[in-house]
């Protein structure tokens, strides 16, 4: 049986990556929901070949009102294309943290690392290779390596294994 996503952070959540006939300890931990955690971490839309001009900036004003709303109560970090920042400027809160990195896609559920938590709760950022859904549309190079360079820029040592 082939562990996905799911079944993997399931897993993480309970300390164990299940298979088909065990259960192993990973070592790693995902902190709760309830637990306090450093912030929230965004990406500015960027594909206006997919969404054309009007729409894209549409989607960044709307991007613009969560941040904004999420600013006031934790620290938010937007991920931005090096030409974004001009605009990111004017439609972001001054207290957000703008970092360029060059991105695509706005998931970072699917395109950051998951951060967990190993012995002495040290972060590890788990990699999962995000292969844009079966590379099924232009432009999300940009993303393939998009956890390795956030967890390298976060100096957190990255693991693409989850035990």
């Amino acid at each position: 049986m082939q562990l996905t996503r799911r079944h993997v952070l399931a897993g993480l959540m309970a300390g164990t990556v299940a298979s088909r006939t065990i259960a192993k300890p990973t070592g790693l931990r995902l902190a709760a929901e309830w637990e306090p955690h450093l912030g929230c971490v965004m990406a500015l839309n960027d594909a206006v070949d997919t969404y054309g001009i009007r729409t894209t900036e549409l989607i960044q004003k709307e991007q613009a009102t969560i941040a904004n709303t999420i600013a006031m109560f934790e620290p938010v970090t937007m991920l931005i294309n090096p030409a974004q920042r001009n605009r990111a400027q004017k439609i972001l809160k001054p207290s957000i943290t703008l970092v360029e990195m060059a991105h695509y896609d706005v998931w970072t559920r699917d395109t950051l690392p998951t951060i967990a938590y190993g012995p002495a709760n040290i972060p590890i950022a788990v990699d999962w290779n995000f292969n844009v859904w079966g590379e099924k549309y232009p432009g999300y190079d940009r993303d393939r390596d998009l956890a390795a360079r956030f967890a390298a820029n976060r100096g957190i040592t990255r693991s693409r294994r989850c035990n």
